[in-house]
């Protein structure tokens, strides 16, 4: 079956000798559909024992969350050549959040052990062996966008306001959440369309996640009345895909209305003709009205389509994308700072993962600030990450990196200028 596939890697080691650790890696299963979870079992075993923890790489792969689970470390021990060699063993679990094949290579991991003979400390890298597994959209969710998977997924809406009473000038907060069950809260997309009311100004704040329990993300937009009148409150409507019952499912909350007391919207009121038009010039004001709203309609679909497009571009940019990042890590919240992170570090030509942004193009601040953001979201640490700190290095270091390309591409031939 699948799920009892197993990868096994073979040990890899920085040196040939039978003296020196070795790690190795399983994959299991080597084939996942989205969302759901993949083993990865790295073993480091030495010769004689460990006189610091391995420092494990951060295994960060892009469009996955990768994160440790509880008792993911424990001690090793087994015969090798005739004798007993001892180690640690490190589970992780990896989610891929889209389909394809992910690779991880190049991967380094430092360890330090007493030397068989002397006993003295040995400082050693080791070559972790290339990883990669496959996750696919399960037939029937093809069309699912964007792609939800769980094993539960709730729509609710709380109201925070009087809705019996409302009068011009009064403000009505409306709360949605949306409660995943079977995958962390990043795995929840934008759910809540922004809304355009005659007579209603509307305001949203900055989503909000938790995972104590079940998954949950929260929405919050805040409509202010500027004018009386029966307005409609939006609906909330996903498809997503069930993993227990391996279909498509939907989850709504309907749209509801409200009544205001006040004036009505105005608009402003026809003009009137100031005096008598004979036919042949209805007929010339007519045909002059037909030919300025083809030429009309031709000039704003053009620009319409181009506007479109530059924005569609700038969404698809590394500038905007850095830009949601340093938004949501000065917003206090390590969720979606993290979540943006992965985004954005995927955007980055050359760039494999966050770990080795950070260690190219940043300081031992950025690299230790990634980490603690990690550990903050996905093991048991204490240590709260410091955003703004974090998000002070990620702009010094995306400096480095942009000066680095220009350096490059002014290095080029002139034929070979980008």
């Amino acid at each position: 079956m699948r799920y009892l596939a197993l990868l096994t890697v073979l040990f890899a080691t920085a040196a040939n000798s039978a003296d020196t650790p070795t790690v190795s890696v399983e994959v299991s299963p080597e084939s996942v559909t989205v969302g759901e979870s993949i083993r990865l079992r790295v073993s480091v075993l030495g010769p004689t024992w460990f006189l610091q923890p391995p420092r494990f790489p951060s295994f960060e792969v892009t469009n996955a969350v990768v994160r440790l689970p509880p008792d993911s470390s424990f001690p090793l021990s087994q015969r090798v050549n005739g004798d007993t060699w001892t180690g640690v063993v490190r589970n992780y679990e990896v989610i891929p959040l889209i389909g394809g094949i992910f690779r991880m290579d190049g991967l380094v991991m430092q360890v330090t052990y007493a030397d068989p003979e002397t006993i003295k400390p040995v400082v050693m890298k080791l070559d972790v062996p290339p990883i990669a597994f496959t996750a696919v959209v399960p037939a029937g969710a093809e069309d699912l966008d964007p792609y939800i998977a769980g094993t539960g997924l709730q729509l609710r809406r709380e109201l925070d306001g009087e809705t019996d009473n409302l009068q011009a000038g009064d403000a009505l907060v409306v709360q949605y959440s949306a409660e995943l069950e079977g995958l962390p809260s990043m795995f929840i997309p934008d759910f809540v369309e922004m809304v355009d009311i005659a007579g209603v100004s509307v305001y949203t704040a900055e989503p909000r996640f938790s995972d104590d329990g079940v998954a949950t993300r929260t929405e919050e937009l805040t409509f202010v009345f500027e004018a009386g009148g029966e307005f409609t409150i939006p609906g909330v409507s996903l498809e997503w895909w069930n993993m227990a019952t391996t279909t498509v499912e939907s989850a709504n909350l309907p749209a509801i209305s409200v009544n205001v007391t006040g004036p009505p919207v105005t608009t402003p009121p026809a003009v009137q003709a100031q005096r008598e038009l004979h036919p042949w010039r209805i007929a010339a004001i007519l045909l002059l009205a037909v030919a300025a709203a083809w030429f009309l309609g031709r000039v704003l679909g053009i620009t319409k389509k181009r506007r479109a497009e530059r924005r569609q571009q700038e969404l698809a940019s590394e500038a905007y994308a850095f830009g949601q990042l340093q938004r949501a890590l000065l917003s206090g919240d390590p969720r979606l700072g993290y979540q943006r992170l992965l985004g954005w570090v995927g955007r980055l030509e050359g760039v494999q993962d966050a770990a080795s942004f950070a260690a190219e193009y940043g300081d031992e601040t950025l690299q230790q600030g990634i980490r603690t953001l990690r550990a903050a979201l996905y093991s048991e640490a204490v240590t709260e990450p410091d955003l703004q700190v974090l998000a002070a290095s990620l702009g010094s270091a995306n400096r480095s990196f942009h000066r680095d390309k220009r350096r490059a591409a002014r290095a080029l031939p002139p034929g070979l200028n980008p």
